[in-house]
């Protein structure tokens, strides 16, 4: 009598802890839908407390994408006049689309000043546009950013970077070919409480230089040598002490 042959073994059922555990795996691994992008919020309007970091961090947003430069005062002498005069005049009217982005933050924020009273100025906020519109070329701007500043400082109202401000306004009028006006504003930052040493140096040096640039050479000569008393190897303050004695011998 043949033998029947033996049934097939039945399928062993997959742990249920397994099976739980593959498909919390998978959701683990499968990419969650991208979101929608929201579009960029708008500056928040001023209202007596304008968010400068907040600003700050858009501009430099908008001037990174148009590859205008950096917010970064520093001590430097104005740009040569032949880079001076190739560049396009600060009451030039901007090609179609230039910078319209950043006019447009621009124009948003100054209008939100404007409706500020003088006890809630945000000196920053004036500040950092300086900053921008000076990168830019935009002189007649960042003078007018700057002033406003240094305006309410004088009146008291305290103000961190009070010297700079000072010395991005000499900057400033030296690029407009204004060196006895640069002179005035070098002095006063000169005189902002709590200057450092170094920064009192650099300083009569760029005092000097508007002096000799506006023909005050007596004037040049004593701030020069100022900073030669200090350092006799700053910058080239020997030569220049040099060439002015042979011009007021």
């Amino acid at each position: 009598m043949p033998v029947a042959p033996p049934a097939p073994p039945e399928p062993i059922a997959q742990p249920a802890a397994q099976i739980d555990l593959a498909e919390e795996y998978e959701l683990v691994l499968s990419p969650e839908p991208e979101p929608e992008a929201a579009e960029p919020a708008k500056p928040a309007a001023v209202n007596g407390s304008l968010a400068s970091d907040q600003f700050l961090s858009d501009l430099a947003d908008e001037i990174d994408k148009l590859g205008i430069g950096e917010l970064t005062p520093s001590y430097s002498e104005p740009a040569p006049k032949e880079e001076i005069r190739a560049a396009a005049p600060a009451n030039a009217p901007a090609a179609p689309g230039e910078n319209a982005p950043l006019k447009e933050v621009f124009d948003e924020f100054r209008a939100d000043l404007g409706e500020m009273g003088a006890e809630d100025e945000d000196l920053e906020t004036h500040y950092n546009l300086g900053i921008a519109f000076r990168e830019m070329g935009l002189l007649e701007e960042a003078i007018s950013e700057f002033q406003k500043v240094a305006k309410a400082n004088e009146r008291g109202k305290a103000f961190r970077y009070a010297m700079q401000c000072c010395t991005l306004l000499g900057l400033a009028f030296m690029e407009k070919g204004q060196p006895s006006i640069a002179a005035i504003w070098y002095e006063r930052a000169l005189r902002t409480p709590g200057v450092d040493a170094e920064s009192s140096l650099a300083l009569r040096y760029d005092l000097g230089v508007a002096q000799e640039s506006a023909n005050d050479l007596d004037a040049a000569l004593k701030s020069f040598s100022h900073v030669y008393a200090v350092n006799i190897d700053y910058r080239d303050v020997a030569d220049r002490i040099a060439a002015l004695q042979k011009t007021t011998r």
